[in-house]
């Protein structure tokens, strides 16, 4: 697994106000992201622990104040997969660019780890983004692992070994699928270059 960033590793002012840092969340912060999620009915959820230490977070953050505007989940994956597990903008953000630019930092972080970057996604709002980004993208996990036992193997097998292995997403995927009658149908994205990689 890579190795942990410190608090805080990199900031990146951008012309709106706002910085990029690579932190992990605080109590207060890391409920609110919760109790945005549950209420989501296209993320699964990640635990308040998660978002306060076990993963790597990316923040967009008010450069003055520094307060969270949006966030996004990092979870490294054996055989070398990183997963943009989460990518959450805060309501009253939502509209302005934030999304993306957590998605191409993430992408572009995982990608200095020498790491494949993988986002599953059901929004067209995040299609739109990885489009984009350059990503290449997968109507289902069929079409992602056609042709590649590496693949198929990562997704049957690996992935929900590791994925499953938190308490909590269990529980928060079957009460959303029993509460909020989410069915989950993911497509999945990669940045171009995996392809010439793997080949």
């Amino acid at each position: 697994m890579p190795e942990k960033y410190p608090v805080q590793k990199r900031a990146e002012p951008v012309e709106d106000g706002s910085v990029i840092v690579h932190r992990h969340l605080d109590y207060e912060e890391a409920e609110l992201v919760v109790e945005l999620i549950r209420n989501e009915t296209t993320i699964t959820g990640y635990s308040i622990g998660e978002w306060m230490s076990k993963r790597d977070v990316v923040v967009c953050a008010d450069a003055m104040t520094g307060a969270l505007l949006g966030v996004a989940l990092v979870h490294h994956l054996l055989p070398g997969w990183s997963e943009i597990a989460v990518v959450l903008v805060l309501p009253k953000w939502r509209g302005h660019g934030i999304g993306a630019r957590l998605v191409k930092h993430a992408a572009e972080y995982i990608e200095s780890l020498r790491r494949k970057a993988i986002l599953f996604y059901c929004q067209d709002s995040m299609e739109r983004i990885v489009l984009r980004l350059g990503f290449d993208t997968y109507a289902d996990d069929v079409a992602f692992a056609r042709k590649s036992w590496p693949r198929l193997l990562f997704l049957k097998v690996i992935y929900p070994l590791q994925w499953r292995a938190e308490s909590y997403r269990r529980q928060e995927i079957r009460r959303k699928m029993e509460t909020l009658h989410c069915h989950f149908q993911f497509k999945i994205a990669v940045p171009a270059h995996i392809q010439r990689l793997e080949s």
